[in-house]
């Protein structure tokens, strides 16, 4: 993860979001670095080609759909 030019943290885990129909990371930032709605780059490696692509920051969680929340029947 760079802010920059300078690296500030890194991805601890990157997969597709087949519901978001986009890339996801969970990733460690420096606590100066990490505020909401901050955009950062990462580096994104994709069949041995090597990217530069933006990641922002959001707040956990970051996709909470209601149709996938369980609901208390009374």
């Amino acid at each position: 993860m760079y802010r920059g030019g300078r690296q500030v943290g890194k991805a601890t885990s990157t997969t597709w979001s087949p519901t978001l129909k986009r890339m996801i990371a969970l990733a460690t930032i420096s606590r100066e670095s990490a505020t909401v709605g901050q955009t950062l780059s990462m580096e994104l490696t994709v069949e041995a080609s090597r990217k530069t692509v933006s990641a922002k920051i959001v707040p956990l969680p970051f996709f909470n759909p209601p149709r996938k929340t369980a609901a208390l029947a009374l």
